[in-house]
């Protein structure tokens, strides 16, 4: 006997328990979240689906973005998130154009290659390109643009277009002569003003550096006691425009600080992260423009280094030219820093060029000295015989007060790079050999 079939009931106000009840194919509820899908087939209808909640960026990280924009792109995923150790990756179609990432309090060191999370679809642009990770210390491959050679002063440097600003000082002549093996665009005060934001802007956009060494600066350190608005621009707003000009055209940058950014009441040597608390205009100055470099560009370099001697005006060449006036000499005694050549600075700094490895560094020579002992040894391998005695700080004063023991430990470059520096007294006898 056949079956009768049961009757469908469209009012639930007739629906009594225990009463057979068929429901409507139409009318069967879906599942409330998507359907799941096998990786690279979400399709194009579904690459928003699951990945995010309420349609924006996940929970705790809604800060991680492009930085240089007002927002998101529209159609544009957000940064994909490695599954350990939660660092951002860029797809490899925004190398070219150089992606940067925003640091955020989310971002940690460490991490390598990993597979991205979420599933784009296969019709999605970006469904079947795989993704880099970028941590603080590693590079992004392709983003210094097309360059071919080596350097023929720096063994595995790629040949690169550099900028060299404050290219007629010391330490701007030494890193012109190390490079020469590079396409180097110098400047100095008299073609290139950096305190002027658009000259700056044009000049970077027009030469498109692939790397800028920033070694113009406001040097006069009791000068500045008195001309703060003239350090001020030289130091922070020019360090400024020269970074945002940086980001603007995808160089990278090298931004030279000081040991005066240390008060030196700390008797142990100073690391990159120990607290910074300048005495002075000039360390307050050239403390804004490591800020102002740090929140424009992320792809920075910034050495702070002292004492520095080379082709040009400095402490050793002073002191030889006093020796010649066979006049007894007095010098502080209770100030001790870390003499440091020219030569030894531009090889760590090609060195890091060379790794891409950003963030703070300190490169001094190795060892530590006051300015007498640093005198005395001027004298000994330059066999000069100069009646020479120590003062204290307070038997020679000065405008501005100076750190007392900045001695600086570069810890952060033996770990990334290799520290290429040598003693102080072997750098300083190479120098007077050479002169």
């Amino acid at each position: 006997m056949a079956r009768r079939p049961v009757p469908v009931n469209r009012d639930q106000r007739k629906f009594c328990p225990g009463q057979p009840f068929l429901l409507d194919p139409r009318s069967i509820a879906g599942v409330a979240l998507p359907k799941a899908a096998r990786p690279g087939k979400a399709g194009v209808g579904h690459h928003r689906a699951g990945v995010r909640r309420c349609g924006g960026y996940p929970a705790g990280i809604a800060g991680v973005r492009p930085v240089g924009r007002r927002g998101t792109v529209r159609g544009q995923p957000p940064p994909v998130l490695a599954s350990a150790g939660i660092g951002p990756r860029i797809l490899r179609d925004k190398r070219r154009s150089l992606l940067y990432v925003q640091v955020h309090r989310r971002i940690c060191a460490g991490g390598g290659r990993r597979r991205g999370v979420g599933r784009p679809g296969d019709r999605h642009r970006v469904a079947a390109q795989r993704c880099d990770f970028i941590r603080q210390g590693s590079k992004i491959p392709g983003a210094e643009g097309h360059t071919s050679g080596t350097s023929a002063g720096v063994s595995g440097v790629r040949k690169m277009k550099i900028l060299i600003t404050g290219a007629n000082g010391q330490l701007g002549r030494e890193i012109a002569r190390q490079a020469a093996g590079h396409e180097l665009i110098l400047t100095d005060q008299d073609t290139l003003d950096i305190t002027d934001a658009g000259m700056t802007a044009g000049f970077l956009h027009e030469h498109r550096p692939q790397a800028v060494i920033h070694c113009a600066a406001y040097t006069n350190v009791d000068g500045a006691e008195t001309d703060e608005d003239g350090a001020f621009r030289v130091n922070v707003a020019g360090s400024r425009n020269i970074a945002a000009g940086c980001l603007e055209n995808g160089a990278r940058m090298v931004y030279i600080s000081t040991d005066y950014v240390f008060d030196g009441q700390q008797q142990k040597p100073y690391r990159e992260y120990d607290a910074c608390h300048p005495l002075s205009v000039y360390g307050r100055t050239k403390l804004w423009g490591e800020e102002a470099v740090r929140q424009i560009l992320g792809r920075h370099y910034i050495l702070r280094t002292a004492w520095l001697y080379g082709s040009g005006h400095n402490f050793a060449r002073t002191m030889l030219r006093l020796a010649e006036q066979n006049t007894p000499l007095r010098v502080v005694d209770d100030q001790v820093g870390t003499p440091t050549s020219t030569v030894d600075l531009t090889r760590a700094i090609l060195k890091l060029l060379a790794n891409d490895c950003y963030g703070t560094y300190h490169a001094t020579c190795q060892g530590q000295a006051s300015w007498y002992d640093f005198a005395c040894e001027i004298f000994r391998q330059a066999g000069k015989k100069v009646a020479i005695s120590p003062v204290s700080t307070a038997e020679y004063p000065r405008p501005a007060r100076r750190p007392a023991h900045a001695v600086l430990d570069n810890y952060m470059l033996r770990l990334s790079v290799g520290d290429p520096m040598r003693p102080w007294q072997e750098a300083l006898r190479e120098y007077l050999e050479g002169r």
